[in-house]
């Protein structure tokens, strides 16, 4: 993530699990993207254990910053992208920068999986 701070966000729904892939193209093209991390414990197929790993708050969803001259077009033939959300003119539905900051709060806020401790070895 840049450190540019978008004057308005676009929501961008993504095709499955390729939410990560997504962020890293539109990055390399220049946006500035928001994709809310948190820590889940999964268990890998064919395995009894669980392992700690992160995975996208929302499913298939993430925010891409928009300045005023950029063309959201390129935003749609970015790998990993499905489509934009989009308002009734058939153009991006702008969210405003206070609800980032909103859902960055609350991501800040969430309690994160902590790893468990390993039990003591009995000799």
């Amino acid at each position: 993530m840049s450190d540019i701070d978008p004057q308005q966000w676009a929501l961008a729904y993504c095709h499955p699990r390729e939410e990560f892939r997504a962020s890293d193209s539109l990055e390399h093209a220049g946006f500035t993207v928001y994709l809310p991390i948190t820590r889940v414990w999964k268990r890998p197929r064919y395995s009894t254990k669980r392992v700690l790993c992160e995975a996208p708050r929302f499913d298939r969803y993430l925010f891409v910053g928009m300045q005023e001259d950029m063309l959201w077009r390129k935003i749609l033939v970015s790998p990993g992208v499905a489509s934009l959300i989009a308002n009734s003119a058939n153009a991006p539905a702008l969210l405003p920068p206070k609800l980032i900051e909103l859902v960055r709060e609350q991501v800040a806020a969430e309690p994160q999986p902590e790893a468990r401790a390993k039990r003591p070895e009995f000799k």
